[in-house]
């Protein structure tokens, strides 16, 4: 099988650019709620971080597509991709039950 490297960067180009785009979007929103509140926009910003687990999201969908990436260019093999990504799972359901039983 052969691999087409021009289609991988023509993927990775137009990931890119929508990457790009969705920032300009969130950064537009913020602006947005810090033009409207802007004496309680940092508590707002922070507990909708905290809440929404912000952090926790980019992290894993920045490892899925650098490993989407990857995997498309031939560096990952298909066990390494398969262990990242049960990895992945594994931290995802354990937050999911984690949040569930700290519930009253």
């Amino acid at each position: 099988m052969t691999k087409d490297t021009g289609l991988t960067l023509d993927i990775m180009k137009y990931f890119i650019t929508m990457v790009l785009i969705v920032c300009a979007a969130g950064v537009s929103v913020a602006g947005i709620g810090l033009f409207k509140a802007p004496e309680a926009s940092a508590q707002v910003f922070t507990n909708l971080t905290r809440q929404s687990g912000l952090l926790n999201i980019i992290t894993v969908g920045a490892i899925s597509v650098i490993v989407f990436f990857l995997g498309l260019a031939g560096v990952l093999g298909t066990e390494a991709i398969n262990s990242i990504l049960s990895a992945i799972v594994g931290f995802v359901l354990g937050n999911i039950t984690k949040e569930k039983s700290a519930q009253p």
